[in-house]
């Protein structure tokens, strides 16, 4: 064990680890108590998938049941036809909205929960939500199995890859159409507000007009969520021509997501600090499960097709050897921080954040008098970042903010109309 020296009261460890840094704490959830906010979360994830349950096994798999009828119709009205093709896109444009409206909930979950850092809430948040996401899309399916194997029928190949393609497209158009009408509904919400109101001040309409940070977790979970679904659809069927299909649009959809998201970091959305590598740890993470998936249709024909445990078996070992993968890598590629002589006010001066002017709690009980040189003290606000830096006169002008309280405390405030500014008696 440790020796004695790094012992604090010579019981417990003493162990030093990266400090976060200060833009991802959210000094607001300190009033949070500890382990509330993982009941809080676990809570709401057991929940959202017991809705996703009930809603796939009431709604939607009577659905795929429907379809599996239509199938062994060999020549349908046309009435038929257009009642079976209405039906399938209703259904999956049900469960699109049904992910889109789980994402919201279980985002709306993490930030109530009271994380103390930013990358803590995301992450959680990005497993939460990819595997509700996940479920909510293939629930249906495995449900409608269950169901048919009570008869001795089974869910083809074909009919399996049918339902996930429509749910892939549904998914992809009702994303980028909210991540598009939502944010614009509440900026002109706001912009009319303002408008429309004669006595709201800047300090109210600000937070108001302010463009929110961007939803990196949140374009995480709709990117993994498409690959799952491909993955799935290869692992089934490789050569049905839906998955080819599904893998273009696959292809397209990035290429798209790709330079829609650059120009919204840019100039749509407020500036956003990630500082910290745990989310894309996290997401590296969440990749084992399509992956896995995906190596299901190789590996599948070294087996005999004909064994039960063969696609179980093989999904578990690729996920093991993945994860194991996906550590090492980490480990090898983390970076490390060279030990600095550089004294922490130095560093303060030039970034635009720190410990102190992100923390409101330690703002309202400090009190700085501004001098000639050093500026005015902003609290932090989101969105007013280039505001940051340079408030604290802890260096350099220190000598001459003590020579001014000095000179205010000995001297009465009066008659300063005849001696022009406080500041020149320095």
């Amino acid at each position: 064990g440790p020796s004695r020296a790094v012992l604090f009261r010579g019981k417990h460890a003493v162990r030093v680890g990266h400090a976060p840094e200060p833009c991802g704490i959210q000094w607001s959830h300190f009033a949070v108590r500890r382990g509330l906010k993982i009941v809080r979360v676990a809570v709401t994830l057991l929940g959202a998938l017991l809705l996703v349950l009930v809603v796939g096994a009431v709604m939607f798999a009577p659905a795929v049941m429907y379809l599996m009828s239509f199938t062994d119709i060999h020549q349908p009205t046309v009435t038929q036809y257009w009642l079976a093709h209405a039906e399938k896109g209703v259904v999956a444009a049900s469960a699109a909205i049904g992910n889109r409206l789980l994402v919201q909930l279980l985002r709306r979950a993490a930030t109530l929960s009271g994380f103390l850092q930013k990358v803590n809430e995301d992450s959680v948040f990005a497993v939460c939500a990819y595997c509700s996401c996940v479920v909510n899309s293939v629930a249906p399916l495995v449900i409608a199995t269950v169901v048919a194997a009570a008869d001795r029928v089974t869910v083809t190949g074909p009919l399996a890859v049918n339902w996930l393609f429509q749910v892939l497209w549904a998914c992809m158009v009702t994303t980028e159409l909210s991540g598009v009408l939502v944010p614009a509904w509440r900026y002109w919400s706001a912009y009319f507000w303002v408008r429309q109101s004669r006595y709201v001040s800047v300090r109210e309409a600000e937070p108001q007009m302010t463009p929110p940070e961007f939803p990196l977790a949140t374009r995480y979970v709709d990117l993994l969520h498409a690959l799952t679904l491909v993955c799935a659809m290869i692992a089934i069927d490789s050569t049905s021509m839906y998955t080819i299909v599904a893998q273009g649009v696959l292809l397209l959809y990035c290429t798209y997501v790709f330079f829609f998201d650059k120009y919204a970091l840019l100039r749509l959305n407020r500036h956003t600090y990630y500082t910290s590598p745990k989310l894309d740890s996290t997401v590296q993470y969440l990749c084992v499960f399509p992956l896995s998936v995906l190596f299901v249709c190789p590996l599948r024909r070294l087996l005999l097709e004909s064994a039960p445990w063969a696609n179980a078996a093989i999904f578990a070992g690729n996920a093991v050897c993945f994860i194991v993968i996906a550590r090492i890598c980490q480990k090898c590629c983390e970076p490390r921080r060279e030990v600095s002589d550089i004294l922490y006010v130095e560093v303060a001066s030039l970034m635009p954040y720190n410990y102190f002017n992100t923390n409101p709690v330690h703002v309202l009980r400090t009190l700085h008098f501004p001098s000639i040189v050093v500026p005015p003290l902003y609290p932090f606000v989101p969105g007013k970042e280039y505001l940051q830096g340079g408030q604290f006169a802890d260096y350099d002008d220190s000598v001459r903010l003590r020579e001014t309280l000095m000179l205010l405390a000995k001297a009465p405030l009066k008659g300063l109309e005849d001696a022009g500014n406080p500041q020149d008696l320095t």
